[in-house]
């Protein structure tokens, strides 16, 4: 799985931020309309993703590959949250017929984050992502801190002090 994934980061098309960002934004549209859409038949709550900003795109290219715009895959991006497996395995299904699919399953962080990522195929060969998160997950993520604290934890400029109590805070978060 993890050499497909790394050949299909390696063939996307677009090598600076100028092309693959408005790529990514028409991508990103069509896949968040898409998968409203297969929520819906579903019966499942959906909240679209914002696409990743520029500033943010750039940050996580240089830090994390080393300035190959080709390895970033979640530009394009959206998450829906599933009250079962079952559930997120229908809303695959639904999904997988309008886009070509990668499944990299359910993964646990070591702070207690739990989802399931899809990586998805454009047209285009642009790699966009959907995570699929068990109840309750997205409302610790975003609205209660979970999100800050991981943002703390992976900042090299900020104390291992900091960073540790973030990571301990983010599995007392992700425990409940």
């Amino acid at each position: 799985l993890r050499a497909m994934i790394r050949d299909l980061k390696a063939a996307q098309p677009y090598d600076t931020i100028e092309v693959l960002h408005p790529a990514a934004i028409v991508n990103h549209q069509a896949l968040n309309e898409q998968a409203a859409a297969a929520a819906a038949r579903l019966g499942m709550e959906f909240r679209p993703a914002p696409v990743k900003e520029i500033g943010r795109v750039i940050e996580k290219v240089q830090q994390k590959y080393e300035g190959n715009f080709r390895k970033i895959a979640d530009v394009a991006r959206t998450g829906l949250t599933a009250d079962s497996i079952a559930d997120a395995d229908a809303f695959v299904a639904d999904l997988a017929q309008r886009f070509d699919l990668v499944d990299e399953g359910w993964h646990v962080t070591a702070e207690g984050y739990f989802d399931r990522k899809l990586i998805v195929i454009f047209e285009d060969g642009q790699l966009g992502e959907i995570q699929i998160w068990p109840p309750g997950m997205l409302a610790a993520k975003e609205e209660r801190g979970g999100h800050k604290l991981y943002e703390i934890a992976r900042d090299e400029a900020q104390s291992d002090e900091a960073r540790a109590q973030a990571v301990a805070d983010m599995r007392t978060l992700y425990a409940e």
